[in-house]
């Protein structure tokens, strides 16, 4: 058990380390440690649906990269690799906001000490991806210095409602299309599709109900009212990661540098035309659109 609690701590120390180091210490070593911090993330994260497929129990109805960190964790790896700053921004307020409640309360079907707790490395997979998304998200702000830009918290909250309305559709539709006796028109009336099917079943974001055992989601009411007060904690939440920036925004523009976003001090490393950051050397900081 302590090999998997410690997990998402050395991944987390790790990312601190390395967010650390670049921050402090310039040169073509912080590129390659992006790249090869996004290769190990993107492989964490993959390897999940690779052990599903390989033990024969993967589905749909649960096997998509539609969950919010599994998302992050794919936007994690992108942004590390080729550092645009909205892609940065996902995997900050995503990453770091869904994968610390996912390790605090975490969902595992079947826990300590079960066989299949062991079987699969599911466990192991489970806290190395979270722990591994949130130290991305350090790296890539606190070391390489892409920072949030102006009304990111706007900007993500918008984002965060469309992909939710996205992901509800498909589990609409797969409880549709997998469960005739909930289709609409055949006796089944619409608040059923929160109960006509496994839990476990056709629930990404856990839209129709809650996962078992003691979540935060437990604590904001039933359904379909934990949905609401979920997206005010959600709120709170990207409000809160955004705090830490809002002063050096605010010296920003009070130099004269537009909205408030860093911009580059030194060659080599830098950002292109389009806002990515891009070649090797010394120190950057990104630029905003």
């Amino acid at each position: 058990m302590l090999v998997y609690v410690g997990a998402p701590v050395v991944a987390i120390l790790a990312g601190v380390a390395l967010a650390l180091a670049a921050r402090h210490w310039e040169g073509g070593w912080r590129l390659w440690a992006a790249v090869t911090l996004g290769v190990l993330v993107f492989v964490a994260e993959v390897s999940w649906w690779v052990t599903l497929g390989v033990v024969g129990i993967w589905q749909p109805s649960f096997g998509l990269p539609l969950q919010l960190c599994d998302v992050a964790g794919l936007i994690a790896a992108v942004a590390l690799w080729w550092r645009r700053p909205l892609w940065a921004e996902i995997t900050w307020f995503w990453g770091i906001g869904g994968s610390i409640q996912a390790l605090a309360t975490p969902v595992i079907a079947d826990p300590f000490p079960h066989t299949t707790y062991f079987t699969y490395y599911v466990p192991w997979v489970y806290y190395v991806t979270h722990g591994s998304i949130i130290g991305s998200a350090l790296f890539l702000v606190i070391g390489l210095r892409l920072y949030p830009r102006a009304w990111a918290v706007l900007r993500m909250f918008l984002l965060t409602a469309l992909w939710t309305l996205a992901v509800g559709l498909v589990d609409f539709l797969g409880v549709f299309a997998a469960a005739p006796a909930c289709r609409v028109g055949q006796g089944a009336a619409l608040p059923r599709l929160a109960t006509c099917l496994n839990p476990n079943l056709w629930d990404y974001m856990f839209l129709r109900q809650p996962p078992a055992g003691n979540t935060l989601l437990s604590l904001l009411g039933p359904w379909p009212i934990y949905i609401g007060t979920a997206t005010l904690v959600g709120l709170v939440t990207l409000v809160i990661l955004d705090l830490p920036f809002w002063r050096l925004r605010r010296q920003r523009r009070r130099a004269g540098s537009g909205d408030g976003a860093p911009r580059p001090t030194g060659a080599g490393i830098g950002p292109d035309p389009d806002g990515a950051v891009t070649g090797t050397g010394q120190l950057w900081e990104q630029r905003s659109r």
